[in-house]
């Protein structure tokens, strides 16, 4: 039960990262769509309409009575992701993903970011498999809950600063 209670914290805290640093930057998140969607206009709905339902993925999985809803906007987000990630490999392009902002250099259409969704995939596939289980942050007492919430922030900041690490080796290793 805890495992589940912590893949719906993590989700949650990641999703609210992302939606938090695109929210800031919303323009460059929006170069970045318009970089696979080449109309301008469209490009622009899509990116806010994307923020919204990573703001309501980060709400409403942490929640028991709407963790349903979540667990199909993140099936969205992770399909669109997906697809994304398709359309740039396919153009030959390289594109940064934007998807934490300057937190971290990503790029879509690398061999990086079909293993993050494939994790991302197995988590969210752990949540659907064990659907049955009552739990969500009304259900769960409240220092479990910080507990893994805060747990799920220290993983962020480590994939982050691991991230760092490989770029400003890959920065060193191409510099000298």
């Amino acid at each position: 039960m805890e495992l589940i209670f912590f893949i719906q914290c993590f989700f949650s805290v990641m999703f609210s990262i992302s939606f938090i640093v695109k929210l800031k930057n919303i323009s460059g998140f929006i170069e970045t769509v318009s970089s696979i969607i080449s109309n301008l206009f469209v490009a622009k709905i899509s990116a806010y309409f994307f923020l919204i339902l990573e703001a309501l993925a980060a709400i409403t999985i942490a929640f028991n009575t709407t963790k349903l809803f979540g667990e199909v906007i993140i099936l969205m987000l992770l399909l669109a992701f997906l697809i994304s990630n398709l359309l740039i490999q396919f153009k030959k392009q390289k594109i940064k993903c934007n998807c934490f902002g300057k937190l971290s250099e990503e790029f879509l259409g690398d061999k990086v970011s079909y293993y993050r969704i494939t994790v991302l995939g197995l988590l969210l596939g752990t949540l659907i498999f064990f659907r049955r289980s009552q739990i969500g942050i009304e259900l769960v007492p409240l220092n479990m809950t910080l507990n893994l919430f805060l747990s799920s922030i220290a993983v962020m900041l480590t994939y982050f600063l691991i991230n760092t690490y490989i770029h400003l080796m890959y920065m060193r290793r191409n510099k000298y």
